[in-house]
């Protein structure tokens, strides 16, 4: 469904031809749009939709994985970095916040289209225990720095809490840990900021090498898919 506030329409000349297919459209009064609209200044549309199940384009190459963060602007951050920086998907914990909440959606500016997200089930839990891929745990220190692990190995990298880490299950998957090396008095980076910089190092190393990003979450060749279960 899709709900437009009176008066909006005109300010987007395509606005018919994009909303062709739609079954249900309503044009709601500015008393009411703004009332059901999460934000102070609302864009003037509304879509209501089922959240798609994304699959995983052939084998794990880097995969995020995100424990514990339960800022909606870091996970935003997280997932838009990741579809940036040429990740396979994303992988939340329970403990994580909703991938699908406004201000994550908002965050991650588009970059929900671009990459698969879904949840660490006993089946991926079991698949990341097998030794297949290096699980790479991010600490605020203690671990090696990012330019000193071989990211073009196929990768998991896990981010958590920026005040408490990860949890015990999710550290005893490590097979290796990464600290961002630090100068002055800043104590820690936000989660956010942290998979940033760590995804940059992965990529400029499989970029010497000529490695590519992954295909989009709708393409052929799917090895397992991610049910949306938050």
């Amino acid at each position: 469904m899709v709900l437009i506030r009176e008066g909006w329409q005109p300010q987007l000349p395509a606005l018919p031809e994009l909303l062709a297919g739609v079954n249900t459209l309503r044009v709601a009064t500015a008393t009411v749009f703004d009332g059901v609209a999460d934000t102070e200044h609302p864009a003037g549309i509304l879509v209501v939709l089922s959240m798609p199940a994304h699959p995983i384009a052939g084998d794990v190459d880097l995969l995020v994985l995100v424990d514990q963060v339960r800022d909606p602007g870091n996970l935003g951050t997280l997932i838009r970095s990741s579809a940036a920086f040429g990740a396979t998907c994303l992988l939340l914990t329970p403990a994580t916040v909703d991938p699908y909440h406004p201000k994550t959606v908002r965050a991650a500016m588009g970059a929900h289209f671009a990459i698969s997200i879904g949840a660490l089930d006993a089946a991926w839990r079991e698949r990341l225990s097998a030794g297949d891929v290096q699980v790479v745990v991010s600490r605020g220190n203690g671990g090696n720095a990012p330019d000193e692990i071989d990211w073009c190995r196929p990768s998991v990298l896990v981010i958590g809490n920026e005040a408490t880490g990860v949890s015990d299950e999710v550290e005893g998957l490590a097979t290796t840990t990464v600290t961002i090396p630090m100068h002055g008095q800043v104590e820690s980076l936000n989660a956010g900021i942290a998979g940033a910089v760590i995804l940059s190092e992965v990529a400029r190393q499989r970029r010497q090498i000529g490695r590519t990003g992954p295909s989009p979450p709708d393409a052929p060749g799917i090895s397992r898919t991610i049910p949306p279960t938050f």
